[in-house]
């Protein structure tokens, strides 16, 4: 798993009128702020889909989950747009909810171990997510900063890929977004400008971003990526047989081991120095207005003069081209300790007018030349309002890999003490709204934050300015930050090194005047003294001698024209079979260029007939969906007529068992009548006394009887509302469920009233029975 930006990487034009020292510019673009892809690869065919994090937003927008191709891709928002600790907790849940899935669908084996590699970051510390891993059976392994570009199998080449396949991406969605807007406003004038908004082009780089992870990671990528690195199959000679690997295994510079420190340390110390990318010594590089200067083989190239780069990229070129080795002639190696010659005394100007050098460039440059005789040199950073915390983060050693953070630490220790730094502001701005205003991004930063910076990191601050002025703030630490401080807005950084100058054609042509000027004089000084000696000496020998000395001169003299000729010659020569050489290249570029383009079409039209098929089977998909719900509904409504029907075949049981119960009841009413009528014939002389005792009898008997049959019919209703829960049960599981619970009791409790009542009648009729008994003992 690692991470990649997904930013929207198209800068904003300004146009301005020739001949004006300033003019009306576009205003800048709304942009989308920072975005990163989570990415995971396997070597086998299925692996985890992606995760996208957005910034400078609080919830995912609808539109996004909307795109086509999203459906499976999980998104978080964050306000930096990288990955945190809670971002990677739950990327760590859906990694797990995924491997369950998977073993489900028997792609993975009950007890098969899986070991997920990870890029090193903060947010991998995070204990929750381990224990996830840990109870999952996912052993997980964190890369040092410094192993990343060696080891990790997507920063190999599925990544690298996957960059060039963004960009194409990225101009073809916006070229289709502003093509839209034109044929919907019908307007095509040349100066009419089709702005984007920042949700527009937030969608653009994610429709570019999952198109071209979609490219990059292709089976044959993903297999590559892993037996690149030895990772799988396991080759632990593969990573470090590399040609960008430090080869010490002779000599190691650490035998016993090393900690490895931060990545920008670490990564020095294993991966070699670039190679040079010409077969030369000599290394020419633009630093001022129509000057050069010489490095020697693998030291940083840099360029401070911004202002004519086309320049200084064409001189480049040629300089390359002049001094490599197949064009260095017999007759040059001849010349130990003469510099090389260029070809081109006089650089090619651009037919336009030249713009004026900003303050902080000559700053820059003059900052740079005092520098050099202490051994250091300005290198530049990004700035875009935060040039100055760059500078300190570049000092400290890299220790923050998010700016932001670092304005954040600062701030904050500004806040904790600010009785200590509460005399450096005043009533127009409080240290509270200098604090507010700080910890915006993008906000310049001054010398008011020199005070906590120097406390809170323990270390003096250095401020060079041209003109060989230093300021320091702090007291005297072994830790010292040095800044640069140009155009009194702008913050460089300080690199130790020393660059030396090389003679350039200037020097070149002057030395070879001064040296034939020499052999003018040598020659002036010989015929003086000739002529003073033959006025002197009137010697014959001596003038002969002289004559022979000023001969062996001019031959020399000679002889350096013819070589210098000839030299010229070849040149030329040379630089006509460049300039052949740069024209068929320059062809071979057009014909590559015709390729690319038309297979950019090719692409353009299998996407379109992609498109097309996806169309189709989406429309398919619809109508078998439409299809499946038709059949619901039916089956819906035939459960209904069948619940029904089931209801009216209970409704007639049920009346035709009440129906027998109270014939049954006639039928007991009508032999308890009988009973009673024989037995008041038998005691006609006992009917007197016995009447009030039997009259409150047969009360109590129908008040029992009635009784009875309230609760039949409670009992009959209670029946009928459960049998109508229980067909609401299927709809409702669990709602069902606790009717049904309740409905139970209700029926115990019912029942338990009923057996009472059966036993009180039963005593009722147990207490008739004996007073039966005891009336006829009696009679």
């Amino acid at each position: 798993m690692d991470e990649t930006n997904i930013n929207y990487n198209f800068k904003v034009r300004t146009a301005k009128e020739v001949g004006t020292n300033g003019g009306l510019s576009i205003q800048k673009e709304n942009m989308p702020g920072h975005m990163t892809l989570v990415e995971t690869i396997s070597p086998e065919n299925r692996y985890p889909p992606p995760l996208i994090i957005i910034g400078n937003i609080q919830q995912v927008p609808e539109n996004i989950t909307k795109i086509p191709g999203t459906e499976e891709v999980s998104f978080a928002c964050s306000d930096s747009g990288f990955i945190n600790n809670e971002i990677f907790r739950s990327w760590t849940r859906r990694f797990c909810q995924w491997k369950r899935e998977q073993k489900r669908q028997g792609y993975f084996e009950a007890n098969e171990k899986i070991i997920l590699f990870l890029d090193g970051h903060q947010s991998r510390n995070d204990q929750t997510a381990s224990q996830l891993l840990v109870e999952e059976g996912v052993t997980g392994l964190i890369f040092p900063g410094a192993l990343t570009h060696l080891i990790q199998p997507l920063d190999s080449i599925v990544f690298r890929q996957f960059r060039q396949d963004y960009c194409r991406q990225l101009m073809r969605q916006r070229g289709k977004i502003i093509d839209e807007k034109k044929n919907k406003q019908k307007n095509d004038a040349l100066n009419q400008q089709y702005k984007l908004n920042a949700s527009e082009k937030r969608n653009i780089c994610i429709k570019a971003a999952l198109d071209a992870i979609q490219m990059a990671s292709t089976i044959s990528n993903r297999q590559s990526s892993f037996e690149l690195t030895g990772i799988w199959p396991r080759n632990p000679i593969r990573a470090t047989s590399r040609d960008d690997v430090v080869q010490d295994l002779s000599n190691p510079r650490y035998p016993l081991g090393r900690y490895s420190g931060p990545g920008h340390i670490s990564s020095t110390d294993i991966t070699a120095k670039k190679r040079k990318r010409v077969d030369c010594n000599d290394k020419f590089e633009k630093t001022k207005a129509n000057s050069f200067i010489q490095e020697s083989a693998g030291s940083k190239r840099r360029r401070t003069d911004d202002e004519s780069s086309q320049q200084t990229l064409i001189e480049d070129n040629m300089n390359a081209a002049e001094v490599s080795a197949p064009n260095i002639s017999k007759i040059q190696k001849k010349l130990d300790n003469q510099p090389k010659m260029r070809l081109n005394a006089h650089p090619c100007i651009r037919n336009t007018k030249e713009k004026r050098k900003s303050s902080i460039n000559n700053d820059l440059a003059n900052l740079n030349d005092e520098l050099q005789e202490q051994g250091m040199y300005v290198r530049n950073n990004r700035g875009e309002g935060n040039c100055m915390f760059y500078a300190i983060n570049d000092q400290l050693g890299g220790i923050y890999h998010d700016i932001h953070q670092l304005r954040t630490d600062i701030v904050q220790y500004l806040r904790l003490n600010a009785e200590r730094y509460q005399q450096f502001f005043d009533e127009e701005e409080s240290l509270e709204q200098y604090a507010n205003r700080m910890s915006n991004d993008g906000e310049w930063g001054d010398g008011r934050l020199f005070g906590a910076i120097t406390d809170f990191f323990e270390c003096q601050i250095e401020l060079h300015m041209p003109g060989e002025a230093i300021f320091t703030e702090g007291q005297i630490c072994s830790r010292i930050i040095r800044l640069g401080y140009v155009g009194r807005s702008h913050y460089t950084i300080f690199q130790e090194g020393y660059i030396l100058p090389i003679l350039t054609d200037i020097h070149l042509h002057s030395s070879m005047s001064k040296k034939s000027s020499e052999f003018g004089k040598e020659t002036d000084e010989s015929i003086r003294f000739g002529e003073t000696s033959r006025s002197i000496a009137a010697n014959a020998e001596a003038r002969a001698a002289l004559e022979q000395q000023i001969n062996r001169l001019r031959d020399e003299n000679e002889a350096l024209r013819r070589e210098k000729k000839e030299i010229e010659l070849k040149c030329r020569e040379q630089m006509k079979i460049i300039e052949s050489q740069l024209h068929d290249e320059k062809e071979l570029h057009e014909e590559s260029e015709e390729k690319v383009n038309k297979l950019e079409e090719l692409l353009k039209k299998e996407k379109k007939e992609k498109m097309k098929i996806v169309d189709e089977l989406q429309a398919e998909k619809d109508d078998k969906n439409k299809a499946i719900l038709r059949e619901k509904e039916i089956n819906e409504k035939f459960i209904q007529k069948e619940n029904e029907k089931r209801k009216a075949e209970q409704s007639l049981r049920y009346e035709i068992e009440d129906k027998n119960e109270a014939v049954e009841k006639v039928a007991d009413s009508e032999k308890k009548k009988n009973t009673e009528i024989q037995k008041r014939k038998n005691l006609e002389n006992e009917k007197d006394k016995i009447l009030w005792e039997n009259n409150q009898l047969k009360d109590e008997n129908e008040r029992i009887q009635q009784q009875y049959e309230i609760e039949m019919n409670k009992r009959r209703e209670f029946e009928m509302k459960y049998l109508y829960e229980v067909e609401e049960k299927e709809n409702i599981q669990k709602e069902a469920n606790e009717k049904v619970e309740n409905e139970k009791q209700r029926r115990k409790d019912a029942e338990l009233m009923k057996m009472k009542e059966q036993e009180e009648k039963q005593i009722a009729i147990i207490r008739c029975q004996e007073s039966d008994r005891t009336i006829v003992e009696q009679a």
